[in-house]
């Protein structure tokens, strides 16, 4: 027997829901009035018969109780608290969306002829052209918008408008490739300048981003320097003021630095005599300020060249000849700050333990 829930706009069954329980209407009269006003039934012909039955949807799962044998059933107190229409049927949509089609095609066709003709009319009204004027770069424009006649000033009327107008009007109008940047529309508060300078601004940073090395180099200096902490960490000098004081103090010597080349001769080169004259050659891959750091990463850490490499995006050979050109330079410079004690005070302050030894250099 195929059971059908009674619920309004529910069209559960147990044919189409075999997954579903239905439940057949209590035989108490007080819970079957209850059942009954939860139905919704607005038909006056509906009447609950001993096959009546709800199914499971409207019902909350603490509604149910199990068996000992398994079997899940209602438990005696419980009534339907769930109303929830059933969604229609892809079949039923479909089926509904054709009546409505053939409604309105009968209606259609047995519109009158008069009808019909008036329709026509009122698609074939005139369209009215609007002028709209706007100043650009001092030059005044004038641009047609077609529109329906009904959103004409009272004073306009299709038939008063020239067609010479009209033409002069069209005559009038840039082309959108013909139109400068600042004549074109846009909802932004930018001019054209400010568009050129955010495109040229990403255009640059589009480069920098596929320079690897160079994006390398960038990210550990800013974070060699970020803070003093680091600056102390990294180079051993106290803060990022000081590291910026003791190269601003060597960096008009360093301009005029050539690299170590061997065992070639190191006598000075014309560039390093005048000092209005330029170092020839090709750019450094890396600045002053950068080799300046790497000498003293160097030192403080004891970095290897190739750790070194893939960290500044340099070869090998290159460290080494930065970092000797840089010792060199630097021992050079900072001489004055280098304090070797006399022999007569290693003497005063030599362990007792080194005493004995008289004859040692």
């Amino acid at each position: 027997m195929v059971y059908y829930c009674v619920v309004a706009l529910c069209t559960n069954s147990s044919k189409n829901r075999p997954d579903l329980s239905f439940h057949i209407f209590p035989k108490d009269a007080k819970r079957r009035r209850v059942w009954k006003i939860f139905c919704r039934r607005a038909d006056k012909e509906f009447k609950i018969s001993r096959h009546s039955s709800i199914c499971k949807e409207h019902f909350k799962e603490d509604d149910f109780r199990k068996t000992l044998t398994g079997r899940v059933e209602l438990k005696n107190t419980v009534k339907p608290s769930i109303f929830k229409p059933s969604a229609p049927s892809p079949t039923k949509i479909e089926r509904n969306d054709r009546a409505v089609k053939r409604h309105w095609s009968s209606s259609e066709r047995e519109a009158s002829p008069n009808k019909r003709r008036r329709c026509m009319e009122k698609k074939s009204e005139p369209i009215c052209k609007r002028q709209v004027q706007f100043a650009s770069q001092g030059e005044l424009q004038t641009f047609i918008l077609h529109d329906h006649c009904y959103d004409m000033l009272p004073s306009q009327s299709p038939a008063s408008e020239n067609t010479e107008t009209d033409e002069s009007s069209h005559e009038n109008i840039k082309s959108e490739d013909e139109m400068s940047p600042n004549d074109k529309a846009c909802q932004t508060d930018l001019s054209g300048e400010d568009l050129d300078e955010l495109i040229a601004t990403r255009n640059k940073l589009s480069e920098e981003l596929k320079n690897e090395n160079k994006l390398k180099r960038t990210l550990f200096m800013k974070e060699v320097t970020k803070n003093d902490t680091s600056v102390n960490f990294y180079t051993g000098i106290l803060s990022v003021a000081c590291l910026m004081t003791l190269f601003n103090l060597l960096q008009p010597q360093v301009s005029k630095m050539r690299y170590w080349n061997g065992d070639k001769a190191n006598r000075p080169k014309n560039y390093q005599r005048h000092q209005n004259t330029e170092k020839p050659g090709r750019k450094r891959t890396m600045t002053l300020f950068e080799e300046f750091v790497l000498t003293l990463v160097r030192l403080r850490l004891g970095l290897l060249r190739t750790h070194l490499s893939h960290i500044f995006g340099v070869s090998e050979s290159q460290i080494s000849k930065v970092f000797i050109t840089w010792i060199t330079f630097l021992c050079h410079e900072l001489k004055s700050l280098i304090i070797w004690p006399t022999k007569e005070q290693i003497q005063t302050k030599l362990p007792p333990e080194f005493k004995r030894f008289q004859t040692l250099e």
